[in-house]
């Protein structure tokens, strides 16, 4: 009895993971294809079940997590996502959803000393309620990040002119609908110095 238990749990080894040991009365030559060659599908971030350790001498087989997709470009964000232009000259945003001009509004970006990068940005990370790390715990409602080193849209004071720490300062009922039609595989953020007076300029620039 002991033996056919034993017998039993190699097969199923074989059988799931190809590299297990055959039991003893069945050869690699005569093996049937399930024991011969046997694929192992596991969902991303899978380990080996611990039943099978012995017959794997104890190995714990992690597979490689899914890897993310890649931000889109400024044309493919147009076209079928959403794309963000901000004029720091003019202090103005203009947003496009799938191609169609969506809203537009004014902005505050970063004040002499704290400029606000020049550049194209995809979104990486979104938080509700947000309070910045580096100035004095202030909020940051409907945060979107688009820097690792603390550059983000956000609500905020809006003046006129550039008064915010480097972040770009959106209305905050603009913050919010915003906040609703982003993420992180099809929206672009492209940032230019160019003055941009009307939604046509600003599709131009993609």
């Amino acid at each position: 009895m002991y033996r056919l238990v034993i017998a039993s749990a190699s097969a199923i080894g074989a059988l799931l993971f190809g590299s297990a040991a055959l039991p003893p009365q069945v050869s690699s030559a005569s093996a049937p294809p399930l024991f011969a060659q046997s694929p192992l599908t596991l969902y991303p971030g899978a380990r080996v079940p611990t039943l099978f350790g012995p017959y794997l001498g104890s190995r714990s087989l992690k597979l490689p997590d899914p890897v993310e997709p890649s931000p889109p470009t400024p044309t493919e964000a147009l076209r079928d996502g959403v794309l963000i232009v901000v004029s720091l000259a003019s202090q103005h945003a203009y947003v496009f959803w799938k191609g169609r001009e969506w809203d537009s509004t004014q902005v505050s970006t970063g004040r002499p000393g704290y400029d606000t990068p020049k550049g194209t940005f995809p979104i990486l990370q979104k938080k509700v309620l947000n309070r910045s790390t580096l100035y004095n715990d202030a909020p940051m409602p409907f945060m979107q990040r688009l820097t690792w080193d603390g550059v983000a849209l956000h609500a905020g004071r809006v003046p006129g002119y550039p008064a915010s720490h480097g972040c770009i300062r959106l209305p905050k009922a603009f913050a919010q609908k915003l906040y609703g039609i982003t993420n992180f595989s099809s929206t672009i953020v492209v940032v230019t110095d160019q003055r941009v007076s009307s939604a046509q300029e600003a599709r131009k620039l993609t």
